[in-house]
């Protein structure tokens, strides 16, 4: 059975497929939400209301706040770049004094070359020991251009990895 789709059951016989009842569905229910919470209660709302501020929220976001249900690969929330912000949150107290702004961009760039390695799942020590071979001391005998050198390159360089 595909991901996503729920086994209607010997029940079902005779009816409308799935596929259709949940086309029917999608269409007749996410458009009346909409319609709903913008028609209805923003009459009787003054702008600065609370209310009133979410509901012109949600009907000027409501394309990208529905936009998952049209398509499957889009994560319902992003849960996983929080995370990876947290990591950041962490280190901004060990790297209070980076020794000015030179320093917290190095600091910076380091923190997003580990952040794409981890997304992809790569040991960041050997990715790092790779590039700094190919750039540091041995620069002319590999003579590799920035593209080269990124994580995605490491990983197709280096499959098992």
């Amino acid at each position: 059975m595909e991901v996503g789709r729920v086994d209607p059951g010997p029940h079902h016989q005779g009816r409308q497929s799935l596929d259709e009842l949940l086309r029917v569905n999608m269409n007749a229910r996410v458009p009346s939400r909409q319609a709903h919470l913008s028609v209805r209660a923003r009459p009787t709302l003054i702008p600065s209301d609370g209310l009133a501020k979410v509901l012109a929220y949600y009907r000027n976001h409501w394309a990208a706040l529905t936009a998952f249900l049209d398509d499957p690969e889009l994560p319902v929330d992003n849960s996983r770049t929080e995370r990876e912000f947290q990591y950041v949150a962490k280190l901004r107290l060990n790297c209070l004094f980076a020794g000015g702004t030179e320093g917290a961009h190095r600091a910076a760039v380091l923190l997003g070359i580990v952040a794409t390695c981890r997304r992809l799942k790569l040991d960041v020590e050997a990715y790092l020991t790779w590039v700094f071979v190919r750039v540091g001391t041995h620069r002319d005998k590999y003579d590799l251009t920035a593209a080269e050198l990124t994580p995605a390159a490491y990983l197709r360089a280096h499959p098992a990895a």
